[in-house]
């Protein structure tokens, strides 16, 4: 049984690496989940938006965020930042200014 348990342990262990290596992540390296709201640089100007799709296939062009109010547009994850710590850093600014 000890094995048996040892062997499971393993495979656990096996597993949280994989999904932490397949993990998407974006520009300050938080984990990008679908749903998260993000915002990104278009032309530019900051855009934000609801991350709608991940591709962890690829390392450009990753990630579907649909602009609020609408208009998805393909996005590399990587150039994004979750629109909570854009807050938490606003927060910060505001406070100490």
């Amino acid at each position: 049984m000890r094995h048996a348990e040892r062997i499971l342990s393993d495979l656990r262990k096996l597993d949280a690496a994989l999904q932490d290596a397949f993990a998407m992540h974006y520009k300050n390296g938080r984990q990008a989940k679908v749903g998260d709201r993000v915002v990104v640089l278009n032309n530019g100007k900051p855009m934000g938006g609801v991350l709608v799709e991940a591709n962890p296939g690829s390392t450009s062009c990753n990630g579907r965020v649909i602009p609020e109010p609408v208009n998805a547009q393909y996005v590399t994850l990587s150039d994004c930042i979750h629109a909570e710590d854009v807050e938490a850093k606003t927060a910060v600014t505001a406070a100490t200014s």
